[in-house]
């Protein structure tokens, strides 16, 4: 093979190898979309409540750790670089955050942070005016 074969061939590789950093993942639905399932799910335990009730109030970072424990906001800002800026400009959204660590291995996990939101509000949205009712 040619060097520019070869060049290619390690390129292909490293698409295949992890990332060198962990991967943010923001879950963003409807309520009841499934989100906490499938964050559940994914992560190989029941980490977060998740039911057809409205169970996420707040956001919620899942990292992996040694050991299974809840941070508050104050003690996130050193993990999450992003956070000490994000919370100047959003006001009051520390108060509806916080950190949970987990210590699962399934999947690839441990490259991922995972976030979780509350859902969104379903809007029903009105039926648009028939023709009849408009007068034409």
């Amino acid at each position: 093979g040619s060097k520019e074969e070869a060049m290619a061939d390690a390129e292909k590789l490293r698409l295949l190898l992890p990332p060198r950093e962990k991967v943010t993942l923001l879950i963003i639905g409807n309520h009841s979309a499934g989100k906490s399932s499938f964050i559940n799910w994914y992560i190989g335990e029941e980490i977060l409540k998740a039911n057809m009730a409205i169970e996420t109030s707040n956001v919620t970072f899942i990292t992996r750790g040694k050991k299974k424990t809840k941070f508050l906001p104050d003690m996130m800002m050193d993990h999450y670089t992003f956070l000490p800026e994000f919370v100047k400009k959003v006001d009051g959204v520390e108060d509806h955050m916080e950190l949970q660590v987990c210590t699962s291995s399934e999947r690839q996990f441990p490259m991922l942070d995972v976030i979780d939101t509350p859902g969104l509000i379903d809007v029903k949205r009105q039926p648009e005016a028939s023709v009849n009712q408009t007068g034409r």
